[in-house]
């Protein structure tokens, strides 16, 4: 009774709708992070043809993101954008009044005008090659280099070569990959937040700490019986062995994440946070 009785609360106050084709997976966790999506009862899906994306499989699992598969049916012709917009009206149709348009095609322009004229707040994210017609459409403009982090793209690179490792590997079940997947992504946050400097970690601490995010995990359910096995196999990290100077037939196991390419990051420019209206 009590949810009919208040319709609004089940509403979702905002969409992140994500042009996966056109922006790299690497700016989902620093974007999800500026706008606090824990404040709203939040639409974040993602478009593409999902047999041709890297990167974007493992994120889309580990930050709740729905994956809408578009394959290209015709050369020359973007199914994902036509969904994305014929959603995006759905949407604004179901109540939603706040929406987010990640992308860096300008052909979204006529859904901005058609998104605000139905009564939305529409903030653009893109790159500063976006054109000037999509900027000025939407009522705040966010340039994507400037939310990029070198750890988002340490783990976006990290992610894509894992994807392609695994696929060059035995086949296994869309089960067993989604699984793997949600795993590494889980693990490469826990690690982070752990050691914020990629430092080595103590591979029992990083276990401990491991359990207390998940109390259920258990490495025999990924197939292995101990926990340095479990490590080696998804080629995330890098291991090392330490003597114990006291008795040195002890010996514990250390890891950090593997290191990708060096890139080099745009300079970062003045940005204001994106400030949502206080009674929501």
């Amino acid at each position: 009774m009590a949810d009919s009785a208040h319709p609004s609360r089940l509403t979702p106050r905002l969409a992140i709708l994500f042009d996966a084709e056109n922006v790299s997976s690497a700016i989902v966790s620093p974007l999800l992070r500026r706008l606090r999506t824990h404040r709203f009862i939040t639409v974040k899906r993602a478009y593409g043809d999902w047999s041709q994306l890297q990167g974007w499989k493992s994120v889309s699992l580990s930050h709740g993101i729905q994956a809408i598969h578009t394959p290209h049916y015709v050369s020359g012709k973007n199914a994902a954008d036509m969904l994305m917009t014929i959603d995006a009206v759905d949407l604004l149709h179901q109540q939603v009044r706040w929406f987010c348009i990640v992308t860096n095609d300008s052909d979204f322009t006529p859904l901005v005008h058609r998104l605000i004229g139905g009564g939305a707040r529409v903030v653009g994210f893109g790159s500063r090659k976006a054109a000037q017609s999509f900027i000025s459409a939407c009522h705040k403009y966010i340039v994507l280099e400037q939310e990029y982090t070198a750890k988002a793209l340490r783990k976006a690179a990290v992610m894509a070569d894992l994807e392609r490792k695994r696929a060059a590997e035995l086949p296994e079940t869309a089960e067993q990959a989604a699984a793997r997947a949600q795993l590494a992504a889980s693990l490469q946050e826990i690690f982070w937040e752990a050691s914020p400097q990629n430092d080595w970690l103590n591979l029992k601490d990083f276990h401990i700490q491991i359990q207390r995010h998940q109390p259920g995990f258990s490495c025999r359910q990924f197939g292995h019986k101990r926990m340095v096995k479990l490590m080696e196999s998804l080629n995330l990290f890098e291991l090392r062995k330490i003597k114990n100077p006291a008795a040195s037939s002890q010996v514990k196991h250390e890891l950090r994440l593997k290191q990708a390419e060096p890139i080099s990051l745009p300079a970062p420019a003045a940005q204001s946070a994106l400030e949502w209206p206080n009674n929501i």
